[in-house]
């Protein structure tokens, strides 16, 4: 969302790229492979865990894998209409995608489940998904599941750019707190008051923050290169969400998609 949470934790170790398909008419990207079929793409993720080789596969809906054949895969998240004047509902999971020049906040439900956004690559982008957590009150931390280079924010229901969708410019602070996961707490950020540059840890969130409520920003930044990941829970509510950073003629798209389902397979 900004070029600040490029202070954030350093990434884990990104996936491999795939370098083998069974599949007919396999799509090779960087870090992911697509193996298309008649009812949907799987896309398989390579990663390496401590010693070993970790292998996923997530399926996405025929729509995605029509869109993907016929343009590449930045053109299976089409941009999100117009925002709308309305907060987020707590029950659902939203995506934020930051291009570099403008983030924007958009609650998928009912326009297909998918976003992007395409910039001049300026050096930093972003896309992930956020889930709400609940009073800040009761916060006790983030916990994750998805790929391995997933990083992890919070956000402070203290100003309206945390729950109403819709696009900002990066030039302009955004009007909440929001924290960046570290090993120390949450270095916060955003609105500019007296939280911004403090880390914060969870007991000094429930008490600064009481009577505010919280949701978890889980995705993926960029390094330079185009990079792809994926989220399946925040905190135990499912997630399931596709997320990439496609770098390609001196601009970047970021993007999310929902999957239809996630397993892990044996090596």
């Amino acid at each position: 969302m900004a070029r600040v949470l490029k202070r954030g934790p350093a990434a884990r170790p990104t996936s491999l790229a795939a370098r083998y398909s069974k599949g007919v008419n396999a799509l090779i990207l960087p870090r992911v492979t697509l193996k298309i079929s008649f009812y949907d793409i799987s896309v398989w993720f390579y990663e390496i865990e401590g010693e070993h080789m970790r292998k996923t596969v997530v399926t996405v809906a025929l729509a995605a894998a029509v869109l993907a054949v016929s343009a590449g895969i930045a053109s299976a998240a089409p941009s999100h209409p117009a925002a709308r004047g309305y907060g987020l509902r707590q029950g659902n999971v939203a995506y934020e995608v930051d291009n570099g020049t403008t983030w924007t906040l958009a609650d998928h439900t009912g326009v297909g489940g998918r976003v992007s956004s395409t910039g001049p690559d300026t050096g930093y982008a972003d896309a992930g998904v956020v889930v709400y957590l609940g009073p800040a009150a009761d916060f006790t931390g983030v916990n994750l599941t998805g790929s391995l280079n997933l990083q992890e924010n919070i956000w402070v229901t203290d100003g309206s750019e945390a729950t109403v969708p819709g696009t900002h410019p990066l030039s302009s602070a955004a009007n909440f707190d929001y924290g960046l996961g570290g090993p120390g707490g949450w270095y916060m950020t955003g609105k500019k008051d007296a939280y911004n540059g403090q880390t914060l840890t969870a007991a000094a969130i429930r008490t600064d923050f009481a009577g505010y409520q919280l949701w978890a920003w889980a995705g993926i930044t960029y390094s330079g290169t185009s990079s792809y990941g994926y989220v399946t829970s925040v905190n135990g509510r499912q997630a399931d969400a596709i997320l990439g950073l496609d770098a390609q003629g001196g601009n970047v798209t970021a993007y999310a998609l929902p999957f239809m389902l996630g397993s892990e397979l044996p090596d």
